[in-house]
């Protein structure tokens, strides 16, 4: 059935929203009060680009124009993290496991994915890539911070609002991103709120 949802025009707001959150990190990273992983991020770039080509290839229209800034702010934070030497999270066995198992399933998108299967690919990636920056938000919240989060949750609903039909390939990946930042700002804001504080280390 079709729905009746918000003029697309706000998407032009959603855009600024997630842009405005990963300004806000690519920030704090410069000045070293975030550290983000950079695993994580560099996949949080890779995927939803991906995704963003997936998404033109299939028609699917101004939600591949959000799905692209999407990409492209991770990317301000991967690169501003080599600005700073402190701004980093040191990665672990368990980073680079995960970031095999993303790169793994952008490979399958490239050699057999198409249209659902690549995008469902694309998802995977970002979820298994997300693993380590999650438990580093749980175990060390006040190395995150949840404005990069809030942004992206609040520009995905936004857009997802814009909709008149729901599908997977239009509305898949904005639905992740506003699940899991959503719950990305509930651990960093109640870890902090809970944290017993000292010097974040890893």
């Amino acid at each position: 059935h079709a729905l009746v949802m918000i003029n697309q025009r706000f998407l032009y707001l959603s855009g600024l929203l997630v842009a405005g959150g990963s300004l806000s990190y690519a920030l704090d990273t410069l000045r070293g009060r975030v550290r983000p992983n950079r695993a994580t991020w560099f996949m949080w770039a890779l995927a939803p680009l991906t995704a963003a080509f997936v998404q033109w290839r299939q028609h699917v229209g101004p939600l591949a124009g959000l799905t692209l800034v999407v990409g492209l702010g991770p990317a301000a934070v991967f690169a501003t993290s080599f600005f700073n030497r402190g701004a980093y999270w040191k990665l672990r066995r368990l980073d680079f496991a995960c970031l095999g198992a993303s790169m793994s399933a952008l490979v399958m998108w490239v050699v057999f994915g198409e249209g659902v299967l690549a995008l469902g690919l694309a998802l995977a990636a970002d979820i298994f890539v997300a693993v380590p920056t999650t438990l580093k938000a749980i175990q060390f919240p006040a190395s995150e911070s949840p404005g990069f989060y809030l942004g992206n949750a609040l520009g995905a609903l936004v857009a997802l609002l814009t909709l008149n039909e729901l599908t997977f390939l239009n509305s898949g990946f904005a639905a992740y991103v506003v699940i899991y930042c959503a719950l990305m700002v509930m651990l960093i804001v109640r870890g902090r709120r809970s944290w017993s504080g000292g010097v974040v280390r890893h």
